[in-house]
């Protein structure tokens, strides 16, 4: 954790939970970090076989402006299913169209998902995800 890897639409990445990474989009760039997930089912027995799963992911250093919306944001589980987000502004209001230079900007990507390996994949534009970020949904 701690370092910046680059990505654009012609060489994704795949970063690590917790990496951040630099997103340079020809309208833009911008460093994200995305941090989880958190699970409600701690300790649970027997281990469930999904979980709510919640995640933030925070935008910042922006220079231009970044296309933002709920179908930008979907996971992959590592039986190849794919699970669209639930995207909501950290603290509340509207989601943003767009993010723009100023402060950063936090949102809580959420879904139900499987327990074991994943991705968290955003795809701003495109078919072919521009970032995603590799986590472990861990209940025991």
């Amino acid at each position: 954790m701690g370092r910046v890897v680059t990505a654009t639409p012609s060489h994704p990445w795949l970063a690590i939970e917790g990496d951040t990474v630099d997103v340079r989009l020809p309208s833009g760039r911008v460093l994200m970090t995305s941090v989880g997930p958190e699970v409600p089912e701690e300790g649970a027995f027997p281990v469930p076989k999904t979980s709510a799963c919640r995640f933030v992911v925070t935008f910042a250093a922006v220079h231009g402006s970044i296309p933002v919306d709920q179908r930008a944001f979907e996971f992959l589980s590592e039986g190849g299913l794919t699970t669209g987000a639930r995207v909501t502004r950290v603290g509340g209001g509207p989601l943003p169209k767009r993010i723009r230079p100023g402060r950063p900007v936090s949102l809580n990507v959420s879904a139900v998902l499987p327990t074991g390996n994943g991705q968290l994949r955003f795809t701003p534009q495109g078919h072919r995800p521009t970032a995603s970020w590799d986590f472990d949904v861990e209940i025991d």
